[in-house]
């Protein structure tokens, strides 16, 4: 099934107010990253399974919801 994507950017709950309206990067560093897509369990709330989510999770977080994409860069 999906996981939550765990992605690069540090995560800051009001980026998206001051942020460039063309590929915002994320802040340039944080404390946690930006976590966004829907995992397999997040049934307890139908706007957590949209690939739109996005929330935060810990350098250090473990979960079963949590993943991560490996991009080749050529």
């Amino acid at each position: 099934g999906n996981v939550l994507e765990w992605c690069n950017d540090f995560y800051d709950i009001s980026y998206y107010s001051n942020s460039p309206s063309t590929n915002p990067t994320g802040p340039a560093s944080g404390q946690v990253h930006v976590v966004r897509g829907g995992g397999y369990d997040s049934n307890s709330s139908f706007d957590r399974l949209r690939c739109a989510f996005r929330s935060f999770g810990a350098f250090d977080g473990y979960n079963f919801n949590n993943g991560f994409r490996v991009l080749a860069v050529q």
